[in-house]
């Protein structure tokens, strides 16, 4: 369906919504009691509409202070209502020409007064404009003799008043239905004009005196589209929550919609035009072309999407099916990383299930590591000036997620302690943790981001196969992410743990492994020194695993090319290879010797 269709019927909608700015005018309902001696009713307003009866529905919450409203409410109302009927109404059409409020059983009064306050407004004009139906009187019964017209049309037409099938006056009908008399003057005025119809105010639909034109609404989206078309980029899929077949175009991150703004009303100076406010510009903006946006500014981008965007913003001029080439390269991308974002979910809820099923001793268990950026100490939320010109001292921060239990393991690294960012480094670490938390009948699934030097390289991989063979774990399955959509749960804890750091004062490596361990509430995040802090005890060792393990394995060709690897031990020595998660695996013997 064409695009246009969407914006045209948007444009309408929109400029039909001017035509809500005039409601009703609320009208009082605290007025005398007919026939008694200047005493008010207290009642609700006539304009209590449906929309605040919603909101005082969705925000009553059973706590003690909202009792204690409704308490006081309800005892107002039973003190108006013992107040009504002791003094009456004033009238004598009760039994013994008695006041008529006399006689009335107070439950029936209390009852059909709530009733009557609980109805919207449209529902107490219906039911008031059928009283007026069913018992005022036809006005040829009460025409007079007179060829007048103007007599006959002055001539008031008389009413009855009923409850519970005894006749009652206008004044204790009025409070009984909890309606005043202002309110009650206008019903009748209605029902003389239009009968027994529902109130409609004159303003309705009608436009503000300050409301922008229909045209001038279509040519502010013209501007913006145009606008989009020149500098945005036209990315594949879609924003949340709009038209699945309406493009996102996306704005570069100077151009936000005050940039735009001040462009179009250098437009409009230009072509002589009046400018509608930023506000005015930015609400069409959004309700008509809510698809054009600006970017956002990120870091730790994929390499591939931003080529991706700039060869796209350079094929304005190129053919269609140039441009459509391209796109598709960049759609292919995306859905491979998609693809590998399943993966990782699904491989979460596995773990997750499995947690749960067996919680001593699961036989499915997946893990997260990756490196945060080192912190540095000492640090405090209130920095003296000297403090910044001096040097501080580094920690390394490496995090293993346990996916299931949802807990992450952070290891410190202090700066005399630092062997590197190497392989070996994180499977020195890795195998430290792999010790401690798993057995030998347990499928392991660990996921990586792509850095070679650290994740993706023959050590890591020699290093499963080597677990595998001398019986330490059943079956080792390592993925890599695409470069560039590697966000994960380590990246979480990370996160959870700079929040931590950056409102503390920290001075020493135990400060850092206090903030660690305090950075969640339920103990999510676990600090580990690698060096003990009070006695110097070594920890995690160190080890050349890169050298050891190429005595006994091959090294894989072109490894980088490869996001899956997973090892058996019914197939000792032999590596399975996928280069996505749907590709067809490969059979890679790496074993030097039986």
């Amino acid at each position: 369906m064409d695009d246009s269709y969407f914006e045209s019927d948007l444009i309408e909608q929109f400029h039909l919504a001017e035509s809500d700015y005039q409601i009703r005018s609320p009208v009082s309902r605290c007025d005398k009691i007919p026939g008694g001696e200047s005493e008010t009713i207290e009642t609700p307003d006539d304009e209590w509409s449906q929309d605040s009866e919603d909101e005082a529905t969705e925000d009553e919450m059973e706590t003690y202070e909202d009792y204690k409203v409704s308490t006081l409410e309800e005892d107002k109302e039973a003190k108006l209502i013992d107040s009504f009927i002791s003094k009456g109404c004033g009238c004598s059409l009760g039994p013994g020409k008695h006041p008529c409020s006399k006689s009335l059983d107070r439950n029936a009064i209390v009852y059909t007064r709530n009733n009557c306050l609980e109805m919207s407004t449209v529902e107490l004009d219906m039911l008031i404009l059928a009283n007026l139906d069913a018992h005022r009187h036809k006005k040829k019964s009460c025409q007079l003799a007179s060829t007048s017209d103007s007599e006959n049309a002055s001539q008031r037409v008389p009413i009855d008043y009923y409850f519970g099938g005894n006749q009652i006056c206008k004044g204790t009908f009025l409070f009984i239905h909890a309606i005043g008399p202002k309110h009650y003057k206008n019903l009748v005025t209605h029902f003389d004009k239009n009968d027994l119809t529902l109130r409609r105010h004159e303003n309705t639909k009608r436009l503000p005196a300050n409301a922008i034109s229909l045209g001038k609404t279509k040519s502010i989206v013209s501007f913006i589209k145009n606008f989009a078309t020149i500098h945005a980029l036209p990315l594949p899929g879609r924003l949340p929550g709009q038209y699945s077949d309406v493009k996102s175009l996306l704005l570069p991150t100077h151009m936000s919609k005050r940039f735009v703004y001040r462009q179009y009303c250098v437009a409009c100076t230009e072509n002589r035009e009046i400018a509608v406010c930023r506000r005015k510009f930015e609400d069409i903006w959004s309700e008509v072309v809510p698809h054009i946006a600006t970017m956002k500014p990120a870091t730790d981008l994929c390499e591939i999407c931003q080529g991706t965007i700039v060869r796209v913003m350079r094929s304005v001029n190129l053919p269609d099916s140039e441009k459509s080439q391209r796109l598709k390269e960049a759609e292919l991308h995306l859905t491979l990383a998609r693809q590998e974002r399943e993966l990782y979910n699904t491989e979460c809820l596995r773990a997750a299930l499995e947690i749960k099923l067996h919680p001593t001793s699961p036989e499915v268990l997946h893990l997260s590591f990756d490196f945060a950026q080192q912190i540095h100490f000492p640090n405090s939320p209130q920095q003296v000036g000297p403090l910044y010109f001096l040097a501080p001292r580094k920690c390394q921060l490496f995090g293993i997620c346990s996916e299931g239990n949802g807990k992450q393991v952070n290891y410190l690294i202090d700066e005399s302690d630092n062997p590197g960012k190497g392989a070996n480094c994180v499977i020195s670490m890795l195998h430290h943790y792999l010790d401690s938390k798993t057995d030998a009948n347990q499928d392991l699934l660990l996921h990586a981001d792509n850095a070679v030097g650290q994740n993706k390289n023959n050590a890591m991989v020699h290093y499963c196969a080597w677990r595998v063979l001398t019986g330490q774990t059943r079956t080792i399955k390592l993925s890599f992410m695409i470069a560039g959509h590697t966000k994960f749960s380590p990246d979480r804890f990370f996160g959870l743990v700079k929040k931590a750091y950056r409102r503390t004062s920290v001075s020493t490596l135990y400060d850092i492994e206090k903030v660690v361990n305090t950075s969640t509430t339920g103990g999510n995040n676990v600090a580990q020194s690698t060096v003990d802090i009070s006695s110097g005890k070594q920890n995690v060792n160190w080890y050349n695993w890169s050298g050891h393990l190429s005595n006994f394995f091959h090294v894989i060709p072109a490894i980088t090319k490869y996001h899956h690897f997973r090892v058996d031990k019914s197939a000792p020595g032999v590596v399975s290879l996928k280069e996505y998660a749907y590709s067809d695996e490969i059979k890679h013997i790496i074993a030097k010797c039986d």
